[in-house]
């Protein structure tokens, strides 16, 4: 036993004389009747192997971070290759987009009537006296009508419709052939689908005339052209329809 000083006159016990009367304690390898001495070694043989374990974990996480950025450098460098060596295929299709433009003229219907009446009157008198007396009255009455016209002129409705027609682009890409409902990143691209502009669309045919269905879920998404994917949730309508989660 080493040779301790008192403090404040207390009465010292080495730890040797001190024995643990308790259960075995099965993850520290301590056992009933084992000294302090033999108790305090275990545990500090515990510590030290735990604290090489935590050094060899964390330079372990050092070179697999080391690895994962060299990955992602080669991953790089094999898309730079394809985009020289393979070029995707780009295909852009023409869809008819009907504006229509509808005039209407409601008929309708103009009458023009004229008429004019016209009368003249005259009275004439005379009066002579002499030895008899002789008065004279004439009156004389002319009457003119003219006859009355109607004009009706009539217009029909009428309807103008004007068609145009605008095309956008769809690229060739990948799909997963299954969902998430939040991150789709960890499911592999197996279907080819074709994808409307950037990323606004997607469609199971070249000719962008079936719709894919994403049943509003998240699926793992990509343009054969682009370096990364990313987890797009999709309508039934096949449109995009939130922000993506970039997949690296």
């Amino acid at each position: 036993m080493a040779n301790c000083s008192q403090i404040n006159n207390t009465t010292i016990i080495g730890t040797s004389a001190v024995t643990y009367d308790g259960t075995q304690l099965p993850c520290t390898d301590v056992n009933t009747c084992d000294g302090l001495n033999t108790i305090l070694s275990k545990f500090d043989a515990i510590i030290c192997s735990v604290s090489a374990n935590v050094a060899t974990i964390t330079e372990d996480v050092t070179n697999l971070t080391e690895d994962v950025m060299l990955i992602t450098e080669d991953v790089t460098n094999i898309y730079n290759q394809l985009g020289i060596c393979c070029p995707t295929t780009t295909t852009t299709t023409t869809l008819p987009i009907t504006t229509t433009t509808t005039t209407t003229v409601q008929p309708t219907t103009t009458t023009t009537s004229s008429s004019s009446t016209s009368t003249s009157t005259s009275t004439s008198t005379s009066t002579s006296t002499s030895t008899s007396t002789s008065t004279s009255t004439s009156t004389s009455t002319t009457t003119s009508t003219s006859s009355t016209s109607t004009t009706t002129s009539t217009s029909t409705s009428s309807t103008t419709t004007t068609t145009t027609t605008e095309a956008y682009v769809l690229y060739e890409g990948l799909i997963s052939n299954t969902s998430d409902f939040s991150n789709a990143c960890l499911l592999p691209l197996i279907d080819t689908v074709w994808i409307e502009g950037n990323y606004v669309r997607v469609f199971t045919d070249a000719g962008g005339t079936i719709p894919f269905n994403g049943s509003n879920v998240y699926w793992h998404l990509q343009k054969l052209a682009d370096i990364n994917s990313a987890s797009f949730p999709i309508d039934a309508s096949g449109f995009i329809t939130g922000p993506a989660s970039l997949c690296l």
